[in-house]
Parts: structure tokens; C-alpha cells; sequence
């Protein structure tokens, strides 16, 4: 018993870490939506002193990472379930074993620069590396 009770912490932690990664590496502005002005964010404590979720998964970042960054794949909340992130579709191969992921078109990050293919593979690999809270939440 304590053996599948430990598993199934480890693969909540997993996936703790993987979706909390996710979001974190697709930190995407979009243009049209561009404010000007400071947004101040009074929290308890930064637990580990750093903003980014591939390195801490404690609850208190939860507050500002929801406002800060896009997932890949996000909620469709008027209908439930699954809806676009920072991609507009997503489908499963034909052999079951690749994701294929289309982007939304004009999507840019926080400095102007637009978002590539290249920087959802960077995120996904550094979510996957041992420096990852889902790589430590697995072990």
C-alpha cells in the first residue's frame, strides 16, 4: 500500500511540475493587449527567491504565475475541458506517438520578439532537464 500511495505522489508531483513548466515556458505577450503601467503584487513570501517555475514549484508563486504566463494548451472555461493557449489546435499522429502543435500567428514575447517553434522546443527540453522540478518530483 504505501508503495502505490508514494507512486501516486510522485506522478501528482510529475505533473504538478510538468503543467507549472508548461506554463512557464510559453511567458507570451500579446500584442494587442499591451498596457502601460506598474502592477504591484504583495505576496507572502518567494519561498526559494526566484520567479521561475522550472526551478520552484511552491504554492505562493501560483498567485503570479497564472497572470504572467501562457500555457501551451489552456482552459476553455465557458465550455470546460481543454482550449488554445498559444496554440490554436493540436492533434495526436496518426501512429500515437507525436503531438503536433500549431501556433497561434503573431504571438510575441514580452520584449517584441515573436514567438518561434524553436522556443516552445527550448521550454519543453528545460522542463525535462534534471534542473527541473518535474525531473526532481520523478526521481
Amino acid at each position: 500500500m504505501k508503495r502505490g500511495r508514494s507512486s501516486m505522489i510522485r506522478r501528482s508531483r510529475l505533473l504538478g511540475g510538468v503543467a507549472a513548466s508548461v506554463l512557464a515556458a510559453f511567458s507570451v505577450a500579446h500584442a494587442a493587449d499591451h498596457q502601460e503601467g506598474t502592477l504591484v503584487v504583495a505576496l507572502e513570501t518567494l519561498g526559494g527567491q526566484t520567479m521561475d517555475p522550472i526551478l520552484e514549484d511552491r504554492a505562493p508563486h501560483a498567485h503570479y504565475q497564472a497572470p504572467i504566463f501562457d500555457a501551451l494548451i489552456g482552459f476553455n472555461l465557458e465550455q470546460g475541458g481543454l482550449g488554445p493557449g498559444v496554440t490554436e489546435k493540436w492533434e495526436l499522429a496518426e501512429d500515437g506517438l507525436s503531438w503536433f502543435f500549431h501556433l497561434q500567428k503573431g504571438l510575441k514575447w514580452h520584449n517584441g520578439d515573436p514567438l518561434t517553434a524553436h522556443d516552445v522546443k527550448f521550454s519543453l527540453e528545460r522542463t525535462m532537464s534534471e534542473e527541473s522540478i518535474a525531473s526532481r518530483a520523478a526521481a
